[in-house]
């Protein structure tokens, strides 16, 4: 059995890619989590690069929530 120690674990995606917004990224912040890659984007070129949510989101996106210093790495389309 692979033995994975909780401090090596950087980053989360969360079930069905649905976001819990605030709550989630308060979690992730109190956890230590540096990145989520839940987050859909659609196909771009040249391809979308992690950015966190202090300024605007590259891409269009649906939800109300308060920026975020957690990297998102999305999930492409």
């Amino acid at each position: 059995m692979l033995k994975v120690k909780m401090e090596d674990i950087r980053g989360m995606r969360v079930p069905f890619l649905r976001i819990g917004w605030n709550r989630q990224f308060l979690m992730m912040k109190e956890f230590g989590f540096l990145y989520d890659s839940s987050m859909v984007a659609p196909f771009s070129n040249p391809p979308l690069w992690p950015y966190t949510l202090d300024h605007k989101m590259p891409h269009k996106c649906t939800g109300n929530f308060k920026n975020s210093s957690i990297f998102f790495s999305p999930f492409k389309e």
